[in-house]
């Protein structure tokens, strides 16, 4: 039997006391790869906390852009904070269709009042698309002008 080497050094990011092995004596600094991030101008990894810890989501993550975030960045947050959407609030359709998270008012704010669950056909008509897109056609090509 060969005898201990180690000793219980002290982490230099949380204090915490740590029996070392002996091998590992010149090259230890932190306790966890938790504390490997912090020390690194604050970048956290992933993987040392749980998926909804306040210090990697929202305004504790060095990459929140808050309202500079993009149009799909704002939606993403919307399912993930809000859930998949399951039914229509205008028609009330609930069954095998596909619903969207639809905004209210334009701005994209990231409070649940600003957004309405609605099915495909509902959205569209909602942020009248149809009439949007056509619009748009006719204005990128002038040659096919509307009479009106």
């Amino acid at each position: 039997m060969s005898a201990k080497t180690g000793r219980v050094l002290q982490c230099k990011v949380c204090k915490n006391s740590v029996y070392i092995p002996g091998k590992r004596l010149k090259t230890f600094r932190y306790c966890s790869y938790k504390c490997v991030g912090i020390s690194k101008k604050g970048l956290i990894p992933k993987t040392a906390f749980k998926i909804n810890d306040p210090r990697i989501t929202g305004d504790g993550n060095y990459q929140w852009k808050g309202d500079q975030a993009s149009y799909v960045a704002k939606h993403r947050w919307v399912k993930k904070w809000f859930g998949i959407p399951n039914h229509c609030e205008l028609c009330g359709q609930t069954g095998k269709r596909k619903y969207h998270w639809a905004n209210k008012s334009g701005n994209y704010k990231r409070e649940r009042q600003n957004w309405i669950q609605l099915c495909v056909p509902c959205h569209s008509k909602y942020d009248n698309h149809g009439n949007k897109s056509r619009i748009t056609w006719y204005r990128n090509h002038p040659q096919y002008q509307q009479n009106r």
